[in-house]
Order: structure tokens, then C-alpha cells, then sequence
């Protein structure tokens, strides 16, 4: 089975500014910005909470849920492999409720293509390589940015819809990333994606483009 190789590069926003996510940690836990202990003469910090609270209760004895913490994530600029592991964990947090936005569209599948696919993310995002996939894990994870996302009955009546009024659909894509789903889409294409893959994912989002020839006339 051939591999697909999707470019170590910035994911950039709509506006063209780089997206950021929270750094990770060896165990892929969100890195926090250094939160200072509170103990009298003490020196310590730490960016992970768990440890913090540890520490604050074993070496001081505070109970932390009397302490004020302003907490805040040590962000960095996102590249591809670092944009799946979210994409993954996002999808997984929204599909384990009966409410979930996510949960109608699980499928069988699903869970064997993302250990799979998040192996090789984490591998991408810790030695900052090129995210490649085989090409099943590859069409799966295409596949998944651009499953259809039902409207709640809420959301079709803020949005002044009536019960069998139809709408455009919107995408996972969509859901987690907005104005920016099509520049996440297109940096997740892997190199050699045929001209075809490109122009039905700018048809999708109902961007016009002209044909290779006419660009180069």
C-alpha cells in the first residue's frame, strides 16, 4: 500500500496568519504557562496541573481548590501533525454523548483509523517531520474533515428555518474551524493530490479557479 506525505508547513488562518494551538507534552497533555507556587518561600513552577496540584498538596498542604489560578496555555504555531492530534481529541470529546455534535457521524471504523492516524500525528508533531499516512489513513482522515454536520433543532430555528427547509450542509470542517475550514482542508492535502482532489475541494466551498492551462497562458 502506497504512503501519502502531507508538508511540514504553517496552518494558516483565513487571514493568512498562523493558527495556533497549545503546545503538548511527552504524554501529549497541554502544556500550561508556568503556574507559580503559592507555598511561603517557595520557588517552585510548573506547566503541567496535575503536578502543580500534587506538589501544593503533599509539600504544603493547600487544598487547590482554595487557590486562584488564572491559568493559561503556552501556545505555539500549529503544523499538521499537531492540527490531526486536535482534530482527533476534538472529534473524540463530541461523539461520546448521546448530545455530542459528533456523535451521529461516528462509524465502525473509526476507532482503528484513529489510533493509527494519531500515532503517526504524534510521531510528525514530536520530530517535526512530515505527517505520512498510508493511503487508507489518508482518505479516512479526508474523509472525516468533510462529513456532513446536522443542524440541531435549536440552530434551525435561529437560524429562521422551518422544519423540511433545506439549507447548505456544513462540514467537521466547518463546525471546528469556520472561515478557516477550507485553508485547514488544503494544508492537510498531501503532496501529489491530483488536480482533481484540489478543484473538488475549491468547488466545495464554491471557490472558482481556472484551469492549470489558462493560468499559465
Amino acid at each position: 500500500m502506497s504512503w501519502r506525505a502531507i508538508p511540514h508547513v504553517q496552518v494558516l488562518n483565513f487571514t493568512g496568519q498562523p493558527m495556533r494551538l497549545p503546545k503538548l507534552d511527552e504524554n501529549a497533555e497541554e502544556v500550561y504557562q508556568p503556574i507559580h507556587c503559592p507555598g511561603t518561600d517557595c520557588e517552585e513552577s510548573f506547566t503541567n496541573l496535575e503536578q502543580f496540584q500534587n506538589h501544593v498538596a503533599s509539600a504544603h498542604d493547600i487544598e487547590t481548590a482554595k487557590i486562584d489560578l488564572t491559568l493559561r496555555y503556552e501556545m505555539e504555531i500549529a503544523y499538521p501533525g499537531r492540527l490531526v492530534l486536535s482534530l482527533l481529541r476534538t472529534f473524540n470529546n463530541l461523539s461520546q454523548s448521546a448530545q455530542g455534535a459528533f456523535t451521529s457521524l461516528r462509524k465502525t471504523n473509526d476507532a482503528y483509523q484513529a489510533t493509527l492516524v494519531w500515532a503517526r500525528a504524534w510521531l510528525s508533531y514530536r520530530k517535526g517531520l512530515p505527517l505520512r499516512l498510508k493511503e487508507e489513513q489518508y482518505r479516512w482522515l479526508k474523509g472525516l474533515l468533510l462529513r456532513a454536520v446536522p443542524f440541531t433543532k435549536a440552530e434551525r430555528e435561529q437560524m429562521g428555518l422551518g422544519a423540511d427547509e433545506k439549507t447548505d450542509p456544513r462540514t467537521v470542517a466547518d463546525y471546528l474551524y469556520s472561515m478557516s475550514a477550507y485553508s485547514v482542508c488544503q494544508v492537510l492535502m498531501a503532496e501529489g493530490d491530483s488536480d482533481r482532489d484540489a478543484l473538488e475541494l475549491e468547488e466545495s466551498y464554491g471557490i472558482e479557479v481556472l484551469a492549470a492551462q489558462e493560468v499559465s497562458a
